[in-house]
C-alpha cells in the first residue's frame, strides 16, 4: 500500500511539473492534475495542503535538485590539465542533464518553458534567492578548485585570477543558457566553443 502512495505521489509531482511548464502555475487546475496523474482529488490532498503546496514540492524536487545534484567526477583532480577536464566534464554533464531532462518530458516542452517556470519561481518562492545564492557559491568554489590546481600543476598561468575566471565561465554558461531558452535550448558547441577560447587565452605559451 505505501508504494502504490508514493507511485501516486511520484505521478502527482511528475505531471503537475510538466504542467506548470506547459501551461504555467496560474492556468494549472485541479481537474488538469488529476486527468495527467490519473488520481482523484483525494489523491492529491493526502500527499499535500494545497496547490500551493504542491508547487514547492514540485521546485523542491525537479528544480532544487537538479540545481544542487552535480557530479563532476574526480578524474581531473589528479590530471596534469585539470582545467582542460574539469571543462570537458562539465559539457558532458550538462549535456546529458539536458537531453535527460527534455527526453522525460512530453515534446511540447521547451527549455523556454523551464526558463519560464524558473523566472516564476524567482517571484512565488521566499527561499529562491538564497537557493541561486547556493548554487552559485557551490559551483564557483569547483570551478576555483579547477582553477587552482591548474595554476599548480602549470597549466595556466600563475597570475590568473581565480575567482574572476571561475565567474566569467559560469556565467557564460548562464548567459547562452538563457539565449538558448528564447531559440530552442543550450548549444553545446557554442558553450564548448566560448569556455575554450578563455581557457586558450590563460595557458602557459
Amino acid at each position: 500500500m505505501e508504494k502504490k502512495l508514493t507511485k501516486k505521489r511520484e505521478a502527482i509531482l511528475r505531471e503537475s511539473f510538466k504542467l506548470f511548464l506547459s501551461k504555467g502555475y496560474d492556468a494549472v487546475s485541479f481537474p488538469d492534475i488529476e486527468r495527467a496523474a490519473q488520481v482523484t482529488r483525494g489523491a492529491i490532498f493526502h500527499h499535500f495542503n494545497n496547490k500551493e503546496d504542491l508547487f514547492k514540492h514540485v521546485a523542491e524536487q525537479f528544480i532544487f535538485a537538479f540545481l544542487e545534484d552535480v557530479d563532476y567526477g574526480e578524474e581531473y583532480l589528479s590530471s596534469p590539465t585539470p582545467l582542460k577536464d574539469f571543462i570537458n566534464r562539465c559539457l558532458i554533464v550538462t549535456e546529458e542533464r539536458m537531453m535527460h531532462f527534455l527526453q522525460g518530458l512530453d515534446a511540447n516542452i521547451t527549455t523556454a518553458s523551464f526558463m519560464s517556470f524558473i523566472l516564476y519561481l524567482k517571484d512565488h518562492y521566499e527561499t529562491w534567492g538564497k537557493t541561486i545564492e547556493v548554487y552559485e557559491e557551490k559551483t564557483l568554489k569547483d570551478w576555483s578548485n579547477a582553477i587552482n590546481l591548474a595554476k599548480e600543476r602549470g597549466e595556466l598561468v600563475p597570475d590568473a585570477d581565480t575567482i574572476l575566471l571561475a565567474k566569467t565561465f559560469l556565467h557564460l554558461y548562464l548567459g547562452l543558457s538563457f539565449k538558448g531558452a528564447m531559440i530552442d535550448k543550450l548549444s553545446i558547441s557554442e558553450l564548448r566553443k566560448q569556455w575554450g577560447y578563455i581557457y586558450e587565452q590563460q595557458l602557459i605559451k
